[in-house]
């Protein structure tokens, strides 16, 4: 068995940044992993999101955790129930608050605009879980990485996706403040670094399965592992020279690549830094009024920019961890 985390799958009841749910799906789709999907705004609302489910579910609590701030709740129903689902928001900023405008709500697909069939869905609710993990909270991270080696095993994780983020760029002086610093760090930085603390000792150690048996074929190279945060171009000091807390989790890759090289050589792992482009969300319309993916390059709808990400994890080494890459498959400068 063998399981991929997508932190920050999804956020409440809005359509916005949906790249965290558009990714969860995607996996499903284009393989026979595990999904175990983390968010901030309710395992239930995202689980009912992923899969297209409507009205309320019971949550299978199986560990007995208290409902509060910093503890997690395992979710894991094999079925749903019919019905249209709203969007995620686990892209670019799971904390924030609701977009500009009307939201609008979207049925469930397999990430090829097709309606998700009742047999797809079924399969797909067998492989799905979902978490409640708040990434500012360690103990809610350390508490999920303990549901996970319970339920999956020890060294099953083959792929662990960061996704949130929130929006905040220190254009100049007069716009930092310290508790916006803090609360921008605490997610864009801290968090990606203590997932990996708690997820990492999770990577296998040697290879189980042979290359066609293996569940992550469509979207890791046979026997091998990965990391990936996803980033922006504004974390590149080179290239734009602003976006510390982006610049920092850049860093923390670059160094964590080093830390991943020295575990076990019967089985290696890779972490990058990934830069998505721009991907058509109400957050990103004010920029983008008037454009298409068609006439505007790094413009995605976010199925598009999902398929992106797992098409470069298929190219992705052991020799190409610490990296800062991009959709297009070229580095970005640091």
């Amino acid at each position: 068995m063998s399981v991929a985390i997508i932190q920050g799958c999804s956020k409440g009841n809005l359509l916005d940044n949906r790249f965290g749910r558009a990714l969860t799906r995607a996996l499903l789709a284009k393989t026979k992993l595990q999904v175990v999907g983390t968010t901030a705004s309710g395992a239930e609302k995202a689980r009912n999101a992923i899969l297209g489910s409507g009205g309320s579910q019971e949550a299978i609590d199986h560990s007995g955790v208290k409902e509060s701030s910093k503890g997690t709740k395992l979710i894991h129903e094999e079925d749903g129930n019919g019905g249209n689902a709203a969007g995620g928001y686990g892209g670019v900023n799971e904390f924030g608050g609701a977009p500009q405008g009307n939201v609008e709500q979207q049925r469930p697909s397999e990430g090829n605009g097709t309606t998700l069939s009742g047999s797809k869905k079924e399969e797909w609710a067998s492989r799905l879980t979902t978490l409640d993990m708040d990434v500012r909270e360690e103990d809610a991270i350390a508490h999920a990485a303990k549901q996970v080696k319970e339920r999956f095993g020890s060294n099953e994780v083959r792929l662990v996706v960061n996704v949130s983020g929130m929006l905040h760029a220190e254009k100049n002086l007069s716009a930092i403040s310290s508790s916006q610093l803090l609360e921008t760090f605490k997610i864009n930085t801290f968090g990606h670094l203590l997932v990996y603390k708690h997820f990492t000792p999770l990577l296998p150690h040697k290879t189980q399965f042979n290359d066609a048996d293996d569940p992550a074929r469509a979207v890791l190279r046979h026997g091998i592992s990965g990391l990936v945060s996803v980033s922006a171009r504004v974390g590149s000091i080179g290239d734009n020279e602003r976006g510390g807390s982006k610049a920092a989790l850049n860093q923390i890759i670059r160094t964590l690549s080093h830390e991943l090289n020295r575990r076990s050589p019967q089985h290696p792992a890779f972490c990058i830094a990934y830069h998505p482009g721009t991907m058509r969300t109400g957050l990103s319309e004010p920029y983008t009024r008037g454009q298409t993916p068609q006439n505007t390059k790094g413009l995605f709808e976010v199925d598009q920019a999902a398929d992106k990400l797992v098409e470069l994890l298929k190219g992705m080494t052991a020799a190409k961890s610490g990296g800062f890459w991009a959709y297009d498959g070229r580095r970005v400068p640091w």
